[in-house]
């Protein structure tokens, strides 16, 4: 039997279901795709939040990064997110090692000196905090002197200008962080409480060495005429010898004549420059060169003056020694200069022979253990590294500033350490750059005002100087720190733990121990 196409299709179409009509509402469709599509572009946005947010951590993680025509960028708050996670010390980007000072190419000399390392002023480079110095302070400059600073951080303070009855007497010294006014530790002796009030009477040229110090108390009949008496005293908190039974402070001298402000302080003596000699002395000459004045030197303890040289042009002192340059014979167009140590032991050594132009002389001059530092007026600073108590004339390691016509106000040395004044400009030599280099490094601690003097003091590892803000000054105090010392850790191991690899486990395996292999 065949069956029809046809009759097949008739039959399938009239038993298949009937399919309802599908009406679709345009709105209702419309709603749908645009919350589809706002659904997608939520999700879209979270995701490139997301990856935005992965990249700027991973930047953060990752440091500075290069990039070309920018440099080095460092993304904002990167520093707290690897201290959080470990990755860094939180000093590190501030305590980067700064670049050491350029170093010139010697010239040829104009003393006897052998070339060594040359500056030059404009080469110095700015202060860190965190590599040069520790600061600890920064007080109201009001009646403290940098110059006047002790190595335990303390100041001598002078009376203040219009003190009037005892405290116009009084010179304390003052520890700046206690916020206290002093202790009197001295009661100058130059004139009676009772003084007349016609007499002017002020404190002058404060050396400190330890705990105790040297100045000269000046009495004139007003400020504008020459003093009518210098006396020459000296007082201290541990030393009982240098005070009387009152607690006052000891007259050394009486200084008659001209004389120059620089004193130099040791443990048991005070030395000092004069024009001429103090009555009832003998030995000094009566002619003497204008730049040359002798220099005397006399015990606290029983104050009786010592000649130490008659052609003088500097002194200077350490703990235990007294240094004096001595002008020699000129022969031709050569001068020399023969600095002098008179130790407090009585010993007497020549330190260091100096041949020079005559058109010049050793102006400055301080000493330590480890250098002798002298200035040439019109010339150079210059650092010499002292050898078992003698100067090596010879030594690679001298240093040469030249100064240019800035000359120098002040010098300060303590240890390897030299600071001095030069213009309105503060500076300091270390023996070690801070980046690790081997080799001296030239630092620009601070600038005064335009009308202003900087101030600057050594003692021990302590360093103080003044910044002028208009008519504001500032005494900074701050603690000369090692080379590469952060207070922190050594640099250089913080980054040898940054670039560490992580070691190979050790095993270790029996003596008995099997080992099978297999095809």
């Amino acid at each position: 039997m065949s069956i029809d196409d046809t009759d097949v299709l008739a039959r399938l179409r009239a038993g298949a279901d009937t399919v309802a009509e599908r009406v679709f509402d345009p709105d209702l469709v419309l709603a749908g795709s645009r919350r589809a599509l706002r659904r997608r572009r939520s999700w879209q946005v979270a995701g490139a939040c997301t990856t935005a947010a992965a990249v700027t951590f991973s930047l953060a993680l990752a440091g500075p990064v290069p990039v070309p025509g920018l440099g080095d960028v460092t993304l904002p708050g990167s520093e707290q997110v690897r201290e959080l996670f470990g990755l860094v010390d939180a000093d590190a980007s501030e305590c980067a090692p700064p670049e050491p000072a350029v170093r010139r190419t010697p010239v040829e000399p104009t003393t006897s000196l052998r070339p060594g390392i040359t500056f030059e002023l404009t080469d110095a480079r700015p202060m860190s905090d965190c590599f040069d110095v520790r600061r600890d302070a920064a007080l109201p400059g009001e009646g403290l002197s940098p110059e006047t600073l002790t190595d335990d951080g303390t100041f001598w303070r002078a009376p203040t200008e219009g003190a009037t009855g005892s405290d116009s007497h009084v010179l304390r010294r003052v520890d700046p962080f206690d916020g206290g006014a002093g202790d009197p530790i001295a009661a100058p002796l130059v004139t009676p409480m009772t003084s007349s009030d016609e007499e002017e009477y002020r404190i002058g040229s404060i050396t400190p060495s330890g705990r105790q110090a040297a100045w000269f108390e000046i009495v004139t009949d007003s400020a504008d005429q020459t003093p009518r008496r210098i006396v020459l005293s000296a007082g201290g908190t541990r030393s009982d010898s240098m005070t009387d039974q009152d607690g006052n402070s000891r007259s050394i001298t009486e200084i008659e004549g001209e004389h120059s402000s620089v004193l130099a302080v040791t443990a048991q003596r005070v030395a000092w420059r004069q024009e001429g000699a103090p009555a009832g002395s003998t030995g000094v000459g009566s002619t003497v060169e204008p730049e040359t004045m002798p220099a005397w030197a006399a015990s606290i303890n029983s104050g009786r003056p010592e000649n130490l040289a008659v052609r003088a042009t500097a002194i200077g002192a350490d703990d235990d020694e007294i240094v004096v340059a001595v002008l020699g014979e000129q022969s031709g167009d050569t001068l020399t200069t023969a600095f002098t140590s008179f130790g407090d032991d009585g010993s007497e050594t020549t330190v260091l022979t100096l041949e020079h132009p005559r058109t010049t002389y050793v102006q400055l001059v301080d000493i330590t253990d480890d250098v002798l530092t002298f200035v040439l007026a019109g010339g150079d600073l210059v650092v010499v590294p002292r050898t078992d108590g003698l100067a090596d004339p010879e030594g690679t390691r001298t240093i040469t500033v030249d100064l240019g016509d800035s000359g120098v106000d002040s010098l300060f040395s303590a240890d390897d350490t030299v600071a001095w004044v030069s213009g309105p400009v503060a500076y300091l030599v270390r023996d070690t750059a801070p980046s690790r280099a081997a080799g001296p490094d030239l630092v620009r601690i601070g600038q005064s005002g335009p009308r202003e003097r900087p101030m600057v003091g050594l003692a021990g590892d302590r360093i103080a100087w003044s910044t002028t803000d208009g008519s504001d000054v500032t005494v900074n105090v701050g603690t000369l720190l090692e080379t590469g010392d952060l207070g922190t850790g050594e640099p250089a191991e913080r980054e040898a733990r940054a670039r560490a690899v992580p070691a190979a486990p050790i095993v270790t395996v029996p003596e008995d121990a099997v080992f099978r292999t297999y095809d």
